[in-house]
Formats: structure tokens, sequence, C-alpha cells
């Protein structure tokens, strides 16, 4: 979910929070992990970003706060 901007140059190659939400959508998956965030500043958005634009289009699109996860680094979780 992270490395997106500027979209002209990053559309090709990854997604941005909304879009990442919308292919979930379009999957008809139950669960989602984000990845690829906060580690390194490869791109111009702040690096917290990413997990804000995420549970903001996730709620937006009306799925339950677990549904789609952006984890912290070092976090684990399991799926069921």
């Amino acid at each position: 979910i992270g490395a997106y901007n500027p979209r002209w140059f990053m559309k090709d190659h990854h997604q941005n929070p909304e879009e990442a939400v919308r292919c979930m959508q379009d999957l008809n998956a139950k669960r989602a992990v984000a990845t690829h965030w906060g580690t390194f500043q490869l791109t111009l958005e702040p690096m917290a970003e990413p997990p804000q634009r995420l549970a903001a289009a996730a709620a937006e699109a009306g799925l339950a706060p677990d549904a789609f996860v952006a984890l912290r680094h070092g976090e684990t979780r399991w799926l069921d």
C-alpha cells in the first residue's frame, strides 16, 4: 500500500490504499494484509500515511475494521 506517489510514475507498479481496497472487493476477499509501507522512504508520500489512508478507504467502503489490516513493523497476527 506504500510507494504510490507520484501516481503518474508509480501507478503501473504499486497500488495506493484506495486501489488496494477496491482490489480486495473485486476479488471478494474476506481478509487482506497490507504490505510494502513504512520501511524506507521510496516515494513522496509521508511514511505513516499509507495505513491511515487504508483505514479511511476501508471504512468508506463499509469494511469491518479488521478486514484489511496494515501490520506494524514486527507485529504478527493469526489469520483464520
